[in-house]
């Protein structure tokens, strides 16, 4: 791929550097109509020969070699399907064999079917009512014990307030006696400096 790249370039700077030379281009002046630029379609087949060359000579090995993988490639994958279609036509027969037994068989197999059928259902009415029963008890614990929870709430907003009360009382009590204690010795001074 290195290579390839190489040689792309030096073949695009020879053409740059023809493009440019005094031979070609405005500076030379007018061409003739009637003149063929043979030296230019030379040079430019010799180009495209030397390219057709290293693409060749860079490519030879490659190419047959991915036309050899994808060859294997492609037998493998043939082979897989040919195993798989015969895996499918025996498991065709497989079940074409059961759908018979199953056709001649089909009165037993409703009749033991429902039978599975009322033991799934008998059974599915005892589990439903078991279940029913234990989330009755569990709602009643529950209850019980946010019955619990709430009395205890209760007794402690009672107390609290209770306590409050007493507090208030006990200090407008004492406000009263602290007063008419202070009064009783105001007067009690007053006699006495009397």
């Amino acid at each position: 791929m290195r290579a390839l790249k190489i040689i792309a370039t030096v073949l695009f700077l020879g053409a740059i550097a023809y493009a440019e030379s005094e031979g070609h281009g405005a500076a030379a002046g007018a061409h003739d109509e009637g003149h063929i630029p043979w030296e230019a379609i030379r040079n430019q087949a010799i180009n495209v020969g030397i390219l057709f060359a290293a693409l060749i000579y860079l490519l030879r090995k490659s190419i047959p070699a991915v036309f050899v993988a994808r060859k294997a490639t492609y037998l493998e994958e043939a082979q897989k399907t040919e195993a798989a279609l015969k895996l499918a036509e025996a498991e065709l027969k497989d079940i074409k064999t059961r759908l018979a037994e199953l056709e001649a068989s089909e009165t037993t197999s409703i009749a033991k079917a429902q039978k599975e059928a009322m033991i799934s259902a008998e059974k599915l009415v005892s589990d439903s009512q078991a279940q029913g029963k234990k989330i009755v008890e569990d709602t009643s614990l529950i209850i019980n014990a946010e019955v619990l929870k709430a009395k205890s709430q209760i007794r402690e907003k009672i107390i609290t307030q209770s306590m409050a009360i007493t507090e208030q009382g006990l200090k407008a009590t004492a406000d009263a006696v602290t007063k008419k204690s202070e009064s009783g010795f105001l007067q009690n001074l007053g006699q006495v400096k009397a």
